[in-house]
């Protein structure tokens, strides 16, 4: 009792002059809050709440678009990728977490060695059999150079966290591993904004494509036309290869989305990870256009907590800021605790007697005195990499708003085109009804009829555009607010 008392007492003393000693350890520093707007500039009033569903892509009302994001979710490899890098990142937290906590191992030895012979000395005094010694009578040398040791230690360490260094790694790669959860969000949310995206091209292509092949049929019409007309000597050469001249541009646009539409299959096959071929029946499927989902007319502009890329940057900050601490924690001392609890024998058979037992208790501060810069530079790293956490998340931020405002921009301008090409492709449906009664009534020509009726499937083609452009704008805009 005694010798804890003392133990104990010294320890305190050294505690106390060593604590003074890590006096000038340099501050933390202080977090730059960033200012957040109430609400994004493109819309109205600010709002206090805003419903962003989860699975957002139903809102398509598309049911095979629904089926490839479960798709790409369940066999994606980067996606996988990402989730097993979460995975090493929870691991690296456990093992943090495991430094805070008592060591014990079990360590049984033994060893056989042979001392050497060519000295003066005697390896052992005896005395019939029980080692003694030198003055006591009846002394015998024992030239027995062999020596046996058996050894059962049981071994308990732990570093006492004093200034919270250990608490503070343990924060840093709980951070680290938020930092790859809310990676693993992004590339979710990027796969499922990409097999969107494709599907709305596709579906767009397909729908270009068939106002093509309409093109083509009325296209082919006037050509022949035009060449019975020369034929007949009404007409010269000249209308006769401007038709086929428009139909051989035609021609070509046709190929050309049949690669389009060829390569928007390819790349659904790619991100729902399966080997090319497996999404041909797609080619067959047409569906346009596609619902434009409802966009709230004004969002807080706190819905950016929801984007894992402003989460990441939020968490990065959390362990460059614990690494500070960590690196803090270097300029004070360091208290291990350690103890011992085991046997020793030179024989196995008497290995577990009450004589063998051994025990050992102590404790080991240490402290730097001189580390030629050493901490300080560690320190001042530290806090480098902690203000470019700090810059970078405010950068994110101001990216992730103009992101948003540039979004909502776009969707009301695309909007805005869709009704007026919407109009117009009325406009000319109405024309087109007026050529073919005219012609009907004996008025009009089957030419006048065809033109009326290409110039209204190129207003459908720009309708289109227009639709695709609005439904882009709405998928970049719910991309850009996050999950």
């Amino acid at each position: 009792m005694r010798v804890m008392t003392k133990l104990s007492t010294t320890l305190s003393a050294l505690s106390i002059a060593l604590c003074l000693s890590g006096c000038h350890a340099p501050a933390l520093p202080k977090d730059t809050p960033l200012a957040v707007p109430t609400r994004f500039s493109a819309t109205n009033d600010a709002a206090t709440t805003a419903q962003l569903r989860p699975d957002w892509w139903v809102e398509f009302n598309d049911a095979t678009l629904d089926g490839l994001v479960q798709q790409a979710l369940k066999n994606n490899p980067s996606l996988a990728a990402s989730a097993d890098r979460l995975s090493a990142a929870m691991a690296e937290t456990a093992s943090a977490h495991a430094d805070r906590l008592p060591q014990l191992s079990l360590s049984p030895q033994a060893s056989r060695r042979k001392a050497s012979t060519a000295t003066e000395k005697p390896w052992k005094v005896s005395s019939n059999g029980q080692e003694s010694a030198l003055n006591s009578s009846g002394l015998s040398l024992d030239t027995q150079p062999y020596a046996t040791d058996w050894q059962v230690p049981l071994q308990l360490s732990w570093e006492v966290d004093l200034w919270g260094k250990l608490k503070a790694s343990e924060n840093a790669a709980q951070a680290q591993a938020e930092v790859s959860k809310e990676d693993l969000r992004s590339a979710r949310l990027s796969l499922i904004a990409s097999v969107a995206q494709a599907w709305i091209q596709l579906r767009a292509d397909q729908a270009s494509a068939q106002l093509i092949s309409k093109q083509q049929a009325v296209q082919q019409a006037l050509f022949e036309n035009s060449q019975a007309s020369q034929s007949a000597g009404i007409t010269d050469l000249t209308a006769a290869t401007q038709a086929q001249m428009a139909l051989f541009d035609l021609n070509n646009q046709q190929r050309a989305m049949e690669q389009h539409i060829s390569d928007d299959i390819h790349t659904l096959e790619v991100l729902c990870g399966m080997m090319p071929g497996r999404l041909a029946g797609l080619r067959n499927s047409h569906h346009w256009p596609l619902n434009l989902p409802d966009t709230p007319a004004s969002l807080p502009a706190n819905v950016l907590k929801q984007r894992p890329d402003v989460r990441r940057d939020t968490d990065q900050l959390n362990a460059a800021r614990a690494q500070v601490k960590v690196a803090r924690a270097d300029f004070f001392p360091s208290l291990e605790l350690t103890t011992s609890l085991g046997t020793e024998s030179s024989s196995l058979s008497s290995l577990l007697s009450s004589g063998s037992l051994l025990w050992s208790l102590g404790a080991r501060i240490s402290q730097p005195l001189f580390d030629g810069g050493r901490l300080q530079a560690n320190y001042h790293a530290a806090t480098a990499q902690f203000e470019e956490a700090a810059h970078n998340y405010q950068a994110t931020v101001i990216q992730a708003l103009s992101d948003v405002d540039k979004g909502l921009t776009a969707l009301q301008i695309s909007k805005a085109s869709s009704e007026t090409a919407t109009q117009l492709v009325a406009a000319s449906a109405r024309l087109t009804a007026q050529q073919q009664a005219r012609f009907n009534a004996g008025m009009g020509t089957q030419d006048a009829v065809n033109q009326a009726r290409l110039s209204e499937y190129q207003q459908q083609l720009a309708l289109v555009t227009s639709q695709t452009a609005a439904l882009q704008a709405w998928l970049t805009l719910r991309q850009a607010l996050g999950e």
